[in-house]
């Protein structure tokens, strides 16, 4: 094969893996949708199981914070355990709180993300639904 041929070869290679980058990664000036992998883990994960006084946990990347709405009541900021250098968000029904326990069967979340420097208005949400028993 031609030297020239496999230049351009490599050429449109590279500009593929760079577009998918650009895709799939925010860019600094973007923010329509976050940067991959900032949802490190969440507990229980869709389609789990959990008790009815089982806690909800999100790990984000450090720098990034959120809120929680479980069955379409938003649980207050002083109802969740945040550790912020750990990015962790914890949230555990009890007496006193939005929710008292997770009623048995599927309970639905949406989960509100944002980076700590740009504040709630440049959020983004991820959803997912558990089982309570």
């Amino acid at each position: 094969m031609p030297t020239s041929i496999k230049i351009v070869i490599g050429v449109l290679l590279l500009g593929i893996v760079g577009f998918s980058v650009l895709y799939f990664v925010k860019s600094p000036g973007d923010s329509s949708k976050p940067l991959a992998g900032v949802i490190e883990s969440i507990n229980p994960q869709d389609g789990d199981k959990t008790l009815q006084n089982g806690q909800i946990t999100v790990d984000l990347l450090t720098g990034w914070t959120g809120r929680f709405t479980i069955d379409q009541k938003e649980i207050p900021d002083n109802q969740v355990v945040k550790v912020p250098e750990q990015g962790l968000l914890t949230f555990q029904p009890g007496k006193g709180k939005a929710l008292e326990y997770f009623p048995a069967g599927q309970n639905c979340v949406i989960f509100t993300y944002w980076q700590v420097a740009t504040g709630p208005d440049s959020s983004f949400t991820k959803n997912w639904c558990f089982t309570a028993f």
